[in-house]
């Protein structure tokens, strides 16, 4: 086989690898949780603010994934998208102190909103949560998460974005 032939295979395995994205590791900076709902349970990872103070009251952001994001690992959900990163970033940590909280959905319905829920409470009780604070946001399958939970819990003051 020629030079030409194998220069081109190594240009197109570089290529391939150059547009091959990675993953970050965000899930490393976020505790693995799960809560159990009756018959269910679901995993999330959560963000717990550097030098928490329980005497100050903290925002809240829920951060749900989209349909490429499903599954049981309790990683990708935070990690493929940069939607927890972005919340968790040093510069906006910083100034402004946050919890975040990514559910890993299975599946995609009000009752997988109604469990997201019951963690929020479960968090509100175990720490200080500012409840005028509380914001949801999602992309894809998880945009239509943030709908059903506006719909589902919009007289709770919370706030969505999509």
């Amino acid at each position: 086989m020629s030079f030409r032939f194998w220069y081109s295979c190594w240009a197109v395995i570089v290529f391939l690898l150059m547009c091959t994205r990675t993953f970050s590791q965000v899930h490393t900076l976020m505790e693995d949780r799960s809560l159990r709902s009756s018959s269910v349970t679901m995993k999330y990872r959560l963000f717990v603010p550097e030098n928490y103070n329980p005497q100050q009251k903290y925002p809240f952001i829920v951060v749900m994934h989209g349909v490429g994001e499903k599954g049981s690992d309790n990683t990708i959900q935070v990690d493929r998208e940069d939607l927890a990163s972005t919340w968790i970033a040093d510069s906006l940590q910083n100034r402004v102190p946050h919890f975040v909280m990514g559910p890993h959905l299975s599946w995609g319905n009000t009752s997988a909103i109604e469990i997201v829920h019951s963690i929020i409470d479960s968090l509100k009780r175990e720490f200080t949560i500012d409840t005028n604070r509380l914001y949801v946001a999602g992309l894809s399958m998880g945009a239509r998460g943030v709908f059903n939970h506006r719909s589902t819990f919009n007289s709770n003051g919370e706030s969505g974005a999509i």
